[in-house]
């Protein structure tokens, strides 16, 4: 499995394990078409979201060799932290965009429902730019450390599994290369440590 999701997070947010969407891939004969191809069969004939037919095509292209693990086509090499929490997605969200959640995400303690769509600089340096913001669902940003030449995009997204739980998702993309790829996996998951401590309080 992929260092980008996992299997558990893949089962619980679509219904289906990564094996099991590999299997209807080679099924329906879809293997061997270009990333785009596979993602929109995933998207139109299966039922998945734009975005989990993007994730799922990326994992089944690093099970058969076709991608370097942490790397895609389109976005350069990315790095995704996961984890499922006893608190509702709802909670999960009005805590992320508060200025204190929102802090821990940019650096900036701010309201981000009150931001414009506009560059920004938080007091630890992180340069970003929200670009969507769904209400319980996910944000989206360029984001970029005080040292980097270029923005990263940034997704925190919420999942509501039921039961009063919800997996919360951070996942980055258009990382310059493995090295920084490692990195941001060990800052999201000492971020993602403060936001679930907070969070379970």
């Amino acid at each position: 499995m992929s260092e980008t999701i996992k299997n558990s997070t893949v089962l619980q947010a679509t219904g289906k394990s990564a094996e099991e969407w590999f299997s209807l891939i080679e099924k329906n004969k879809k293997g061997n078409l270009p990333h785009k191809e596979i993602a929109e069969f995933l998207h139109r004939e299966c039922g998945l979201t734009s975005w989990w037919s993007q994730e799922v095509t990326v994992l089944f292209e690093k099970h058969t060799g076709r991608r370097v693990t942490g790397q895609t086509a389109d976005a350069g090499f990315q790095v995704g932290v996961s984890k499922t929490l006893p608190v509702s997605a709802e909670k999960i969200w009005d805590f992320l965009t508060s200025p204190a959640g929102f802090g821990i995400v940019t650096g900036e303690i701010i309201d981000p429902k009150k931001i414009r769509e506009e560059d920004r600089t938080g007091k630890t340096g992180i340069q970003y730019k929200i670009t969507t913001l769904k209400p319980c669902s996910h944000l989206r940003m360029r984001w970029r450390l005080p040292d980097w030449k270029d923005y990263s995009i940034l997704q925190v997204r919420v999942s509501e599994k039921g039961n009063g739980k919800t997996v919360l998702i951070f996942h980055q993309e258009k990382l310059a290369d493995s090295g920084m790829q490692k990195e941001m996996k060990r800052y999201w998951k000492e971020q993602f440590t403060k936001l679930s401590a907070l969070l379970t309080e």
